[in-house]
């Protein structure tokens, strides 16, 4: 009987059966407060105790705007959750393209989360399961009274993780394997002064619908062509030429945003 019981036990890991974690859906988005999955610091899911979870800085996204992909900038500085709307978001934060700097002030709104389909059973690493994404859309509209202003539309995913305790989470599971990207944006700018509109995307780690800009295999690189567009110090940082190196990781560290 003790035998038959450990066979029991033993046989759902050996069939590859996973135990029922958490689900995130419609209701749990609107228990939580989920500014922080847009800004602040990234956390480091590789652990079962998740108060004890290592937090790191979170990366500017990459993003172009235009056809020639020129390099885009945008750093959100807060996002504060609507009082009426628990699925709505307040943005705000800066730009910049070139030395061009606005100001700006938006919206995101939540529209559904899913089960990535890709993704089968959640994806459990220690206490966090994995494979559930966000989509969303946003309006973000620079300040009209700075030099070239215009407004921001466009569509957004993230990925997200959740404990057993349903806490969500900015889902870092795979952040090491190749490809990796999350919180993609992807939309269009169209300018105050003309009215012209042009493809703005950004995100982190890699850019949604980059190709011919992302050269790279297991992590984003630009295209040589495209180097004199904004992305030479990103390049830089990998030059053979430790001098190079430097004075442009010193470039790519800059807080542009803090500047008047």
């Amino acid at each position: 009987m003790k035998r038959l019981a450990t066979i029991l036990l033993v046989l759902p890991t050996l069939l590859g059966v996973r135990a029922e974690g958490p689900v995130i859906d419609r209701e749990q988005l609107l228990k939580q407060d989920l500014s922080m999955l847009w800004t602040g610091p990234l956390p480091l899911i590789d652990r079962e105790d998740t108060t004890a979870l290592e937090w790191v800085e979170r990366p500017e996204p990459l993003g172009y705007i235009g056809k020639e992909f020129r390099r885009f900038s945008i750093h959100i500085a807060s996002v504060t959750r609507s009082a009426t709307d628990p699925l709505r978001y307040a943005l705000r934060g800066k730009t910049r393209t070139g030395s061009n700097i606005c100001s700006f002030r938006g919206e995101l709104a939540i529209d559904s989360v899913v089960r990535r389909p890709e993704s089968g059973e959640p994806d459990a690493w220690g206490g966090i399961f994995g494979g559930w994404r966000l989509y969303g859309h946003y309006t973000l509209r620079e300040d009209p009274g700075q030099p070239g202003a215009g407004l921001f539309e466009g569509t957004h995913w993230l990925d997200v993780a959740a404990d057993e305790r349903g806490n969500i989470y900015y889902d870092t599971l795979m952040i090491i394997a190749d490809g990796y990207r999350n919180n993609q944006w992807q939309g269009n700018w169209r300018s105050d002064k003309t009215g012209a509109a042009k493809v703005c995307n950004w995100g982190d780690f890699r850019i949604p619908e980059s190709r011919g800009l992302d050269i790279g295999a297991g992590e984003f690189m630009p295209a040589g062509e495209y180097r004199q567009n904004g992305w030479r110090s990103f390049v830089d940082c990998y030059d053979a030429d430790e001098t190079v190196r430097t004075a442009a990781r010193r470039e790519e560290c800059c807080q542009w945003w803090m500047l008047e």
